[in-house]
């Protein structure tokens, strides 16, 4: 099997935070579910090759004729064909394929490489999709998936460039690793409903997927599993979701916001690494172990990570998100149990030059009884206005002086002033 193309594509692109940057692209036999069909004695029928199954069916095992549209028998000698078997077309110039009701296995790399092949129905009689199958069908447009489908074994669609739509019937439980690796013209992809785990690299590189909707039923995200999507704008994460493993979004640099359900205890490292446009991200309580990098990108002039410079995240107070923002100096916004903001965020400002006075407006926070308007003077911080706006303007003040200033919230007649050196800002009258 040629790996090159995919393999050159991962070097050049994957952004490594704390992983490797190539896949081990070997297939594990305990730990991949395999398609394939015992061979025993070939015979041969017509064009094609065939075995006699262990239970008496009949396994496809190769095909020498030179038509481009091929229908495989239903049956060979009044017993039914129930397999396509590992490497069957492998490589063929075949244009069309039509796979009779009654197979149940594709083997696993049983077309590969079949550059000529666009479009394939897969019988409803079919259960499991073996290793490899189609990998490097680059031509490959439209499949459709047989609704008894329950098993898509590792690197099934590697590199199935024109592959636009996928719709994963609800009965698959496993997606092998690095599924739909390459994909690059992806545009929609519908999740099984039975999904419990989306698995490493699955759908890598997919660059023209735009939105994923994840089942509730999965509770873990396998490393690398979308990342370099670079065209994914919209995310929405299951509801039992527990573990985000890392580098899942590396990359998707169209991505701008998301929200990390309640159940997630872990990120790990460079889940969200150089997502350039992503401004936004909720991280709930829940959270207790954050990785290296989660937020960074990489300056290569400098040799060094940074932080994204467009996000703001959201964490609860003295959460280990806020730790982590602070140690990292990633900014950040603090809400409570409701997902309220403590703090109100300056919106914008404007300044009269004749009189020097500053107005300044800030955001609203849910269920502040009033705003204070305070200034730090000698090293203490002194309210000097108070409203129940989210809009003050100040007196005249001196030229050329400079003032801290910093506005807090009263919640249940309490002001929350904590952290406030880190919120402050400061303005200079001109």
């Amino acid at each position: 099997m040629n790996n090159k193309k995919i393999t050159a594509g991962l070097l050049a692109l994957t952004f490594v935070f704390g992983g490797a940057a190539v896949p081990d692209m070997a297939v594990n036999s305990s730990t991949v579910i395999s398609a394939s069909a015992e061979r025993t004695e070939e015979f041969r029928y017509g064009d094609f090759y065939y075995t006699v199954l262990e239970d008496g069916t009949i396994g496809i095992t190769g095909y020498m004729g030179r038509d481009t549209v091929v229908e495989i028998p239903e049956e060979i000698n009044d017993e039914y064909v129930t397999a396509i078997c590992d490497d069957a077309f492998h490589g063929r110039k075949i244009e069309k394929i039509i796979i009779p009701d009654g197979v149940e296995i594709i083997g696993e790399q049983a077309f590969a490489d079949c550059n000529g092949l666009v479009d394939i129905d897969l019988p409803d009689s079919v259960t499991s999709i073996g290793v490899y199958a189609f990998f490097d069908c680059d031509n490959l447009e439209n499949i459709t998936l047989s609704n008894n489908l329950k098993t898509i074994g590792e690197g099934a669609f590697i590199d199935c460039e024109a592959l636009k739509e996928i719709v994963i019937p609800d009965r698959v439980v496993s997606i092998g690793k690095a599924a739909f690796l390459g994909c690059s013209s992806l545009e929609s992809i519908t999740l099984s409903k039975k999904l419990k785990t989306v698995d490493e690299r699955v759908f890598g590189f997919c660059s023209s997927l735009k939105s994923i909707v994840i089942p509730d039923k999965v509770t873990s995200l396998k490393s690398s599993a979308f990342e370099y999507c670079t065209e994914l704008k919209s995310v929405v994460l299951s509801e039992n979701l527990k573990s985000i493993e890392s580098n899942i979004f590396c990359g998707c640099t169209s991505l701008k916001d998301i929200t990390i359900p309640d159940k997630v205890t872990e990120l790990g490292n460079g889940v969200f690494g150089n997502c350039t446009a992503l401004q936004g991200a909720v991280i709930p309580s829940s959270v207790v172990e954050i990785g290296s990098h989660v937020f960074d990108k990489y300056d290569y002039e400098n040799d060094c990570y940074k932080p994204l410079p467009k996000l703001k995240i959201t964490v609860h107070k003295k959460s280990e998100a806020m730790n982590y923002a602070l140690d990292n100096g990633i900014k950040f916004r603090v809400t409570d149990a409701q997902g309220r903001g403590y703090y109100p965020s300056l919106l914008s400002m404007e300044y009269d030059l004749n009189s020097r006075r500053f107005r300044m407006f800030w955001t609203r926070v849910s269920d502040a009884e009033e705003y204070g308007v305070a200034v730090k003077i000698a090293g203490k911080w002194k309210v000097q206005a108070y409203t129940d706006s989210n809009e003050y303007m100040s007196p005249s003040l001196y030229r050329g002086h400079k003032y801290e200033i910093v506005i807090c919230a009263k919640i249940n007649g309490k002001w929350d002033t904590y952290d406030i050196d880190r919120r402050s800002f400061v303005l200079t009258a001109r």
